[in-house]
């Protein structure tokens, strides 16, 4: 039998994703694995800004959902070297953040970008 090491979960805040979060802390449980969430927003009901998108885990704009089984393995091979899983994504991301942000972005905030870049 497989052992499942990665269980990935999409939430909504409805009641079928509460038990599906019960259901995937049992079967972590069981298996020693670790939980994924995965929550869907539009990107247009999120306030522009650097900052409002970085406060979460992770962010995907929907526009790039097509490929998030790239996003979602460099989250579990990140995770397994131990690693932060950002420096990817603001690579594969920067034309998307320049679009949305504007072409300088990191340069508006330089200070914090400086900061980001000790970390990830």
């Amino acid at each position: 039998m497989d052992i499942i090491k990665n269980i990935l979960v999409p939430v909504d805040g409805s009641e079928h994703a509460h038990k599906a979060i019960d259901f995937a802390v049992d079967m972590a449980m069981q298996n020693d694995a670790t939980i994924h969430l995965l929550h869907v927003v539009e990107s247009t009901k999120i306030p522009k800004g650097v900052n409002d998108y970085i406060r979460s885990a992770s962010y995907v704009p929907k526009e790039e959902m097509v490929n998030i089984t790239t996003f979602l393995n460099d989250i579990l091979e990140a995770n397994e070297k131990g690693e932060n899983f950002w420096w990817r994504w603001l690579k594969r991301f920067g034309s998307y953040f320049d679009k949305v942000f504007g072409p300088d972005w990191q340069e508006s905030d330089k200070e914090y970008w400086e900061k980001y870049r000790l970390y990830y």
